[in-house]
């Protein structure tokens, strides 16, 4: 009898022992997914550099307890600089917003646009829902649109035929 009462201690701890090694810890909110989308007129060398800021972005972003919607949209000049900044949040969140400024400026400074770029617009729009016990879902969105049409490859050069003839003497 003293036996079975041992065992059916030691069983006792042993399962409790596992059951709170197998509870999981949260220390950390889960990583965001991302999702891009590149005006296809622009190109390859385009999706290339959105997909190179990407984990820029989602390395740094820290988003808040709540359910936020945050856009950001900055000018980018042909050098990778940054100008215009635009920040917007749904519902009103400033440190949701915050934590959206916080995750670009880190990932700053920005590459140079492909070559001939014009200026584009970079649309981060961040999306997160968590709670304050670990329990979230987040993605961000990026978006690259052209300010204006890039320049039309450089077509090669030819006699260029004249348009007026001469005037007479």
């Amino acid at each position: 009898m003293k036996q079975k009462i041992l065992c059916i201690a030691s069983l006792m701890i042993l399962s409790f022992g596992q059951l709170c090694q197998a509870a999981p810890t949260r220390t950390a909110k889960p990583a965001a997914t991302k999702q891009s989308n590149v005006n296809p007129v622009l190109g390859a060398a385009y999706t290339a550099y959105v997909n190179n800021l990407q984990p820029k972005i989602g390395r740094t972003w820290n988003y808040p307890d709540g359910n936020n919607h945050v856009v950001l949209s900055v000018t980018v000049a042909a050098d990778g600089s940054v100008s215009d900044l635009k920040v917007t949040s749904t519902p009103n969140n400033v440190a949701a917003e915050q934590a959206g400024i916080d995750a670009f400026n880190q990932a700053q400074p920005l590459a140079a646009l492909p070559a001939n770029s014009p200026p584009c617009r970079l649309t981060i729009t961040f999306d997160s829902n968590a709670d304050p016990h670990g329990d979230a879902k987040a993605k961000y969105y990026v978006k690259l649109d052209a300010l204006t049409q890039p320049p039309a490859p450089a077509a090669e050069s030819a006699t260029p035929a004249e348009s007026e003839s001469q005037p007479a003497e």
